[in-house]
Protein backbone atom coordinates (compact mmCIF):
# COMPACT_ATOMS: atom_id res chain seq x y z
CA UNK A 1 0.00 0.00 0.00
CA UNK A 2 2.84 2.53 1.04
CA UNK A 3 4.14 2.14 -2.98
CA UNK A 4 0.91 2.90 -4.30
CA UNK A 5 0.42 5.95 -2.28
CA UNK A 6 3.93 7.10 -3.02
CA UNK A 7 3.18 6.08 -7.24
CA UNK A 8 -0.06 7.70 -6.97
CA UNK A 9 0.72 10.66 -4.84
CA UNK A 10 2.11 12.86 -7.95
CA UNK A 11 -0.63 11.96 -10.12
CA UNK A 12 -3.72 12.61 -7.82
CA UNK A 13 -6.50 14.92 -9.24
CA UNK A 14 -6.73 18.70 -8.11
CA UNK A 15 -8.12 18.83 -5.08
CA UNK A 16 -8.01 15.50 -3.95
CA UNK A 17 -5.85 13.30 -1.75
CA UNK A 18 -4.80 9.83 -0.72
CA UNK A 19 -5.50 8.42 2.42
CA UNK A 20 -4.98 5.24 4.23
CA UNK A 21 -7.03 6.06 7.11
CA UNK A 22 -10.32 4.07 7.57
CA UNK A 23 -12.99 5.73 6.85
CA UNK A 24 -16.63 4.30 5.55
CA UNK A 25 -18.06 5.56 2.24
CA UNK A 26 -21.74 5.65 1.03
CA UNK A 27 -23.41 5.06 -2.04
CA UNK A 28 -26.93 5.39 -3.24
CA UNK A 29 -29.20 2.81 -3.35
CA UNK A 30 -26.92 0.43 -1.24
CA UNK A 31 -27.67 -0.74 2.44
CA UNK A 32 -23.77 -1.21 3.87
CA UNK A 33 -21.23 1.41 3.59
CA UNK A 34 -17.09 0.18 2.35
CA UNK A 35 -13.95 1.27 3.98
CA UNK A 36 -11.99 0.90 1.26
CA UNK A 37 -7.99 0.29 2.55
CA UNK A 38 -6.66 2.84 0.79
CA UNK A 39 -9.01 5.39 -1.34
CA UNK A 40 -8.15 8.87 -3.01
CA UNK A 41 -11.17 11.21 -2.30
CA UNK A 42 -11.90 14.83 -3.09
CA UNK A 43 -10.62 16.31 -0.18
CA UNK A 44 -13.34 19.14 0.29
CA UNK A 45 -16.47 16.87 -0.17
CA UNK A 46 -15.32 14.50 3.03
CA UNK A 47 -14.79 17.40 5.74
CA UNK A 48 -17.92 16.81 6.57
CA UNK A 49 -18.74 16.10 10.87
CA UNK A 50 -19.98 12.10 10.05
CA UNK A 51 -18.20 8.76 9.95
CA UNK A 52 -19.82 8.16 7.04
CA UNK A 53 -18.38 9.89 4.30
CA UNK A 54 -19.96 10.23 0.51
CA UNK A 55 -18.84 7.60 -1.95
CA UNK A 56 -19.34 9.93 -4.94
CA UNK A 57 -16.23 12.29 -3.67
CA UNK A 58 -14.22 9.23 -4.40
CA UNK A 59 -11.58 9.12 -7.46
CA UNK A 60 -9.74 5.54 -7.00
CA UNK A 61 -9.89 2.74 -4.05
CA UNK A 62 -7.79 -0.52 -3.79
CA UNK A 63 -8.26 -3.04 -1.57
CA UNK A 64 -5.62 -5.08 -0.07
CA UNK A 65 -7.39 -9.30 -0.30
CA UNK A 66 -7.95 -10.36 2.97
CA UNK A 67 -10.16 -12.68 4.74
CA UNK A 68 -13.23 -10.76 2.62
CA UNK A 69 -11.65 -11.79 -0.38
CA UNK A 70 -15.40 -12.40 -1.93
CA UNK A 71 -16.66 -8.97 -0.99
CA UNK A 72 -13.67 -7.50 -2.48
CA UNK A 73 -14.23 -9.49 -5.75
CA UNK A 74 -17.80 -9.06 -5.95
CA UNK A 75 -19.58 -7.04 -3.90
CA UNK A 76 -17.23 -3.58 -4.18
CA UNK A 77 -16.60 -4.07 -7.67
CA UNK A 78 -20.40 -4.08 -8.44
CA UNK A 79 -20.76 -1.11 -5.89
CA UNK A 80 -17.54 0.73 -7.26
CA UNK A 81 -18.68 -0.26 -10.44
CA UNK A 82 -22.18 1.42 -10.54
CA UNK A 83 -21.21 4.57 -8.24
CA UNK A 84 -19.12 5.57 -11.01
CA UNK A 85 -15.52 5.63 -9.25
CA UNK A 86 -13.36 5.61 -12.23
CA UNK A 87 -10.72 3.34 -10.85
CA UNK A 88 -10.93 0.11 -8.64
CA UNK A 89 -7.33 -1.65 -7.49
CA UNK A 90 -7.73 -5.15 -6.60
CA UNK A 91 -4.12 -6.29 -4.83
CA UNK A 92 -4.01 -10.24 -4.24
CA UNK A 93 -1.07 -10.56 -2.17
CA UNK A 94 -1.46 -14.63 -2.06
CA UNK A 95 -1.91 -14.65 -6.00
CA UNK A 96 0.91 -12.20 -6.89
CA UNK A 97 -1.79 -10.02 -8.65
CA UNK A 98 -3.40 -6.68 -9.68
CA UNK A 99 -6.41 -6.58 -11.63
CA UNK A 100 -7.20 -2.64 -12.49
CA UNK A 101 -11.28 -2.10 -12.75
CA UNK A 102 -12.01 0.91 -14.85
CA UNK A 103 -14.76 2.03 -17.35
CA UNK A 104 -17.28 2.13 -14.51
CA UNK A 105 -21.10 2.41 -15.62
CA UNK A 106 -24.46 2.21 -14.33
CA UNK A 107 -24.17 -1.72 -14.81
CA UNK A 108 -20.47 -1.81 -13.39
CA UNK A 109 -17.35 -2.00 -14.47
CA UNK A 110 -16.59 -2.28 -18.32
CA UNK A 111 -12.87 -3.47 -18.10
CA UNK A 112 -10.87 -5.07 -16.30
CA UNK A 113 -6.91 -6.23 -16.62
CA UNK A 114 -5.53 -8.37 -14.09
CA UNK A 115 -1.33 -9.28 -14.45
CA UNK A 116 1.00 -10.74 -12.21
CA UNK A 117 3.39 -8.82 -9.89
CA UNK A 118 5.99 -7.33 -12.52
CA UNK A 119 4.77 -5.11 -15.19
CA UNK A 120 4.20 -1.70 -15.45
CA UNK A 121 0.62 -0.97 -15.70
CA UNK A 122 -1.21 2.85 -16.92
CA UNK A 123 -3.98 4.09 -14.74
CA UNK A 124 -6.90 5.76 -16.61
CA UNK A 125 -7.77 9.61 -16.20
CA UNK A 126 -8.25 11.05 -13.79
CA UNK A 127 -4.64 9.41 -13.19
CA UNK A 128 -2.87 8.77 -16.47
CA UNK A 129 0.45 7.31 -14.87
CA UNK A 130 1.77 4.07 -14.87
CA UNK A 131 2.26 1.95 -12.18
CA UNK A 132 5.20 0.35 -11.05
CA UNK A 133 4.44 -3.61 -9.66
CA UNK A 134 8.11 -4.80 -10.22
CA UNK A 135 9.38 -4.21 -6.54
CA UNK A 136 5.80 -6.22 -4.84
CA UNK A 137 6.19 -9.62 -3.78
CA UNK A 138 3.60 -12.33 -3.49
Amino acid sequence: MDSLVEQLQPHLPEGHRVSLAPCLYIFPGMSRAFGPDLHVADAEATRIRSSRLPGHALSLVAELISATADVDRYDKVECYGVAGIPVYLLVDMQKGSLTVYTAPSPQGYQQQNTVLFGPTVNLPEPFDCPLDTSDWKA
